[in-house]
């Protein structure tokens, strides 16, 4: 493969991607240093990032590394206001492979909107059409949140190396996802992956205490009348009070598959005979939720940002 320039700027329906410019460094060191303990968690650099000079030789150093086609690296910009969210980057750029892998973050009050979503796939677009054949995503397999970014996307947990890194003087697990431009699902109603399964209870937190205890971990999220696990960082074992659509039932859990055009996606169900049947919900992190009954009777949950 030719090495070749990324574009410098990368356009989406809610965010654009830019090249770094040394006036952002100010502006890049703020998010870090407001929200350093948090980031700190996963990511070893932040403890080397103690003032603004820091940041401004981290541009700097992207910089040379564009015109030397080792590294890509772009923030991220809310269309709406042009507000920046955080920083999105292609690395680890094996030319002669055809692969390369992609990194990212974002402060903490723009998590869970799926601007990173967004973000991953814009920059996943741009590379494969330039000739990449292998994106990967690597993550601490103790970072729930940056591995549902992968699984959102479509990308496949391939490996998982154990033990393989040492994080605040503890071994952790390292995640390995991928994406090859041939798994790219088409435009209509693309299945991309199962994303999690609800499970429907007459009681959501005496339902939590015992998985919690049989799973070993902890949910990733535990509201009143939901509350969701991601055993491995895989699919999303879900619980919600049982109702009069959903009553407390043998064989009544939903599988929600992710899909990457939600809207488009209902409407290509709805063309084939299909009707709503629980839904559209925004569940507030950026997705859209809603159940189909098909015309022999299933029910098929479908999530995706429906933007």
């Amino acid at each position: 493969m030719e090495k070749i320039h990324l574009p410098p700027t990368i356009k989406s329906e809610r965010i654009t991607l830019k090249k770094h410019q040394a006036e952002l460094a100010e502006l890049m060191f703020s998010f870090v240093d407001r929200d350093r303990e948090r980031l700190r968690e996963f990511l070893p650099w932040v403890d080397h990032t103690v003032q603004i000079a820091d940041e401004a030789n981290y541009i700097q150093m992207t910089q040379a590394k564009w015109e030397s086609h080792e590294l890509y690296d772009y923030g991220i910009f809310r269309n709406s206001d042009s507000q920046y969210l955080g920083n999105v980057g292609v690395h680890s750029i094996a030319w002669e492979h055809q692969r390369c892998e992609l990194g990212y973050w974002i402060l903490g009050e723009y998590e869970g909107q799926g601007y990173m979503s967004e973000s991953v796939l814009a920059l996943e677009r741009v590379c494969f059409d330039l000739g990449f054949h292998r994106i990967e995503i690597r993550c601490s397999s103790r970072n729930r949140r940056s591995a549902q970014v992968p699984l959102r996307c479509g990308y496949r947990l391939e490996a998982t190396l154990s033990q393989d890194s040492v994080e605040h003087r503890l071994y952790r697990d390292t995640l390995i996802f991928a994406k090859l431009k041939s798994q790219q699902p088409t435009a209509l109603a693309p299945l991309v992956a199962l994303d999690f399964v609800y499970l429907f209870t007459p009681d959501v937190h005496a339902s939590k205490d015992w998985y919690q205890t049989v799973l070993g971990v902890g949910p990733v999220v535990d509201l009143d009348n939901y509350v969701e696990f991601r055993p491995g960082g895989h699919c999303g074992l879900c619980f919600h009070p049982a109702d009069v659509k959903s009553p407390l039932t043998t064989g009544g859990s939903v599988g929600y598959w992710r899909v990457l055009n939600f809207k488009a996606t209902v409407a290509h169900f709805q063309k084939h005979g299909a009707k709503i049947y629980r839904g559209p919900l925004e569940i507030g992190n950026g997705d859209t939720i809603c159940q189909m009954l098909d015309p022999i009777g299933n029910v098929i949950g479908l999530v995706g940002v429906s933007a």
